[in-house]
């Protein structure tokens, strides 16, 4: 997210082309820089994202760095912090930084004279300008430029962690973006590795007595059962809150059992709130009780996706004995189904025989714009007590585990280790944005043997 501020566009200045002049190197009388005009130049900035505007926006952050720089001599984004995301080498330099910042290790002479020249300004100028940077780190994200949104977000970072920041930690957003940016840079084991790392240093600063580490679930052997009836499938669904209604459950069950047949199938939903759910329907609807707050340890309410953690609450399945015994299939609620269930109920591979446990992968995703990692917008798995982390490590430690990552799929992935492969090889599920231009491509070619086609 950028930082929202109400926009107040002043009228003394105007929208700053994309491309601004190089600052120049020596003026005898410089303009000087009202108390106001920062201020008012990132308000400019924010209408701009508000707007959805984002080239206008970057554009005007710039216009501030430059009369910052203008004004009072040095470069808000210095040179040393260069990285295109085309030179491996400047990659791995900004990882290193990462680290450094994750271990709060003392700044560089470098970083730490950048540093001072900004808290050497007026206030509110430092602030401003740590606000910006944490911003540009979401605009660059929309912009597909994650390697600029990575230089961004360590600046910001570093500006967090200076004296005036009675907290002395960078903000959460710019951990959330940090985790996307080196993710769309193909640095998804960094970006693990900086996590787990960020979440066992706090819990042990809050004396935590289970410090959490990098785990491969489940474990490489176990003795779990094979399910007992390969035709049978539990297909399930969360709903929770106000953006999906009840149509949405009720359109998602009606066209499983429209297009699969002889499959012996069994319907349940995790809902805070089932009115208008039909129950009536062909099939019987269980509906599992969801708790506004999923997580003890939670101080609010978190977004939507983290309540699918709740599929693998180990009271949960011990209320509901088909859960244990029949695949489980998780489907989001804005899935279409086009196609017969068969290739996911009794196809789906798994990259590792002793992990009864898939997802799709992100490679072939559009949205996503990433490889190697992993999206929940469909599951399999036949259930198995190994899987009970994914659940109580959050019901434990998601005051913590919040705090440094945004998105339930990265959750997973730092889980399951990307031990995973996708569901039906991915054959049978398709991205909407993929299946469009397959679809301008091929014609209905797209839809041979698609099951789903989902909206991530």
């Amino acid at each position: 997210k950028y930082l929202e501020l109400p926009p107040q566009p002043p009228s003394t200045i105007s929208p700053s082309p994309p491309e601004h002049p190089s600052a120049p190197t020596s003026l005898s009388d410089p303009p000087a820089m009202g108390a106001k005009e920062p201020q008012a130049r990132f308000n400019l900035a924010s209408s701009y994202a508000d707007a959805k505007d984002f080239t206008s926006c970057v554009a005007s952050f710039k216009e501030l760095f430059r009369r910052v720089e203008e004004c009072h001599g040095f470069q808000v984004v210095p040179a040393w912090a260069s990285c295109t995301g085309e030179d491996e080498v400047e990659v791995k330099f900004a990882v290193s930084e990462l680290e450094a910042i994750v271990a709060k290790a003392p700044f560089t002479a470098t970083i730490s004279s950048w540093t001072n020249s900004i808290r050497a300004t007026p206030s509110p100028l430092p602030a401003i300008l740590q606000a910006s940077l944490s911003s540009l780190g979401s605009i660059y994200l929309k912009l597909d430029a994650p390697a600029a949104a990575l230089r961004a977000i360590i600046l910001s970072m570093v500006l967090s962690m200076t004296p005036s920041n009675s907290n002395n930690s960078p903000e959460s957003e710019d951990y959330y973006n940090m985790n996307i940016a080196l993710r769309q840079l193909g640095k998804l084991e960094e970006a693990t590795k900086l996590s787990w790392r960020l979440i066992a240093e706090e819990m042990e600063r809050k004396g935590r007595s289970s410090i959490l580490s990098p785990v491969s679930i489940p474990p490489a052997v176990h003795s779990a059962p094979s399910i007992t009836n390969s035709s049978a499938a539990n297909i399930i669904c969360v709903k929770y809150g106000k953006k999906y209604g009840p149509e949405y459950v009720n359109r998602l069950f009606a066209g499983v059992r429209r297009t699969t047949r002889n499959r012996k199938l069994s319907f349940f939903c995790l809902t805070d709130d089932p009115e208008g759910i039909d129950l009536s329907g062909s099939g019987n609807v269980t509906i599992l009780e969801l708790s506004p707050k999923p997580f003890k340890s939670s101080k609010r309410n978190p977004a939507g996706w983290w309540h699918k953690a709740c599929l693998f609450n180990p009271t949960l399945r011990s209320r509901f004995s088909e859960m244990s015994t029949r695949k489980n299939i998780y489907i989001d609620l804005d899935t279409v189904v086009v196609g017969d269930l068969a290739e996911i109920i009794d196809g789906v591979q798994y990259s590792d025989p002793t992990v009864r446990f898939a997802t799709l992968k992100t490679d072939d995703m559009v949205n996503e714009r990433r490889k190697g990692g992993l999206n929940t917008s469909v599951m399999v798995w036949e259930s198995d007590d190994a899987f009970n982390e994914i659940y109580t490590h959050l019901d434990s430690h998601f005051d913590i585990v919040g705090r440094f990552i945004y998105k339930l799929d990265h959750w997973f992935e730092m889980m399951f280790n990307r031990c995973q492969g996708g569901v039906g090889g991915c054959s049978a599920v398709k991205e909407y944005k993929r299946a469009t231009e397959e679809r301008q491509a091929e014609g209905d070619g797209w839809r041979d043997g698609v099951s789903l086609v989902t909206f991530p």
